[in-house]
């Protein structure tokens, strides 16, 4: 999900309307227009140093909390804050969210690891991570259909 997330402002930002779909609803440099000069800042930078020190954060958390829990509160929570992305007409709402988004985020790897190396035996973790490593890579491949999604439904319907 981190990866589909993290390119899907990319393809929202490059996606050039033409005629009916040369509106705010269908391009978020129209619905944001201040976003062009921290269009970096917004798209990288934001929401993956909150993801670098939430990372750090809870890996010192981790060992006191049930993983299941910590995956569930942050699967919710960075779902929330994707939504609330497509529904903001605020940039700087929608840049609070995205920090928050990388937050959020932060707390599927460590629970996921925990998860793995106390489900699977020796044997099977390579191929556990493999699955899990594979779906960053899918999930990059899959972000590219969110094209599709701008010029079927406008940007705010791929948050």
């Amino acid at each position: 999900m981190f990866c589909v997330h993290k390119n899907m402002i990319s393809y929202a930002y490059g996606f050039q309307g033409v005629g009916s779909t040369a509106t705010a609803d269908f391009m978020i440099t129209k619905a944001f227009p201040g976003l062009a000069p921290i269009y970096g800042i917004v798209s990288n930078s934001v929401h993956s140093s909150l993801y670098a020190f939430g990372s750090l954060l809870l890996s010192g958390i981790a060992s006191k909390w049930n993983p299941r829990t910590m995956l569930a509160i942050s699967i919710v929570g960075f779902s929330l804050m994707t939504l609330g992305q497509g529904f903001t007409s605020s940039l700087t709402v929608f840049i609070g969210l995205r920090a928050l988004f990388g937050l959020f985020a932060s707390g599927i790897n460590v629970p996921t690891y925990t998860l793995i190396s106390q489900e699977f035996d020796e044997e099977n973790r390579t191929t556990a991570n493999s699955f899990d490593s594979a779906g960053y890579y899918i999930g990059g491949g899959i972000s590219s259909l969110m094209l599709v999604v701008i010029q079927k439904f406008g940007w705010r319907t791929m948050f």
